[in-house]
């Protein structure tokens, strides 16, 4: 498929759901030019192999030139480094900063929306700013989220 038309890559983005839209979330990302496979170490040789027999059940083929395979441990990066060293937000500007970094990743964390709904409750307008028990706790299940694999 040539990548030059108009609608090629939400073609392309279609037919990666079709082959791994099983797997999508579970242990695989897809990408507009790729996708990467994730999870446990003892479950990662299944993962892989699930892969390849979707590929091989749609017919794909992988050249070898064209192909990148690389094995990576997750690296905390700077950005996660800095929601993790947030204590407790002092006033409405940090709670929206934190809440702005916290959404670049909320695919990864299920549930964020409801989780940190505390800590955006504290940006509501005319409400006076109270760091309860709530906000502490739901800080701690975003840093948590954001600790853990897979991001």
């Amino acid at each position: 498929m040539p990548f030059e038309l108009c609608n090629a890559g939400t073609t392309f983005k279609r037919f990666q759901l079709k082959v791994f839209g099983p797997y999508i979330g579970k242990f695989i990302h897809v990408y507009l030019d790729g996708f990467a496979v994730y999870g446990d170490r003892r479950l990662h040789f299944c993962s892989v192999r699930a892969i390849f027999e979707r590929f091989a059940h749609h017919e794909c083929f992988l050249y070898p030139e064209k192909c990148k395979v690389s094995f990576e441990q997750r690296l905390i990066s700077k950005k996660i480094q800095q929601i993790l060293e947030i204590m407790n937000p002092l006033n409405v500007e940090i709670v929206l900063s934190l809440m702005g970094m916290t959404t670049y990743h909320n695919r990864f964390i299920p549930n964020l929306a409801r989780a940190s709904k505390p800590i955006t409750s504290l940006t509501v307008k005319d409400v006076k700013f109270y760091r309860s028990l709530e906000c502490a706790k739901a800080l701690d299940y975003v840093k948590e989220r954001l600790a853990s694999d897979p991001i």
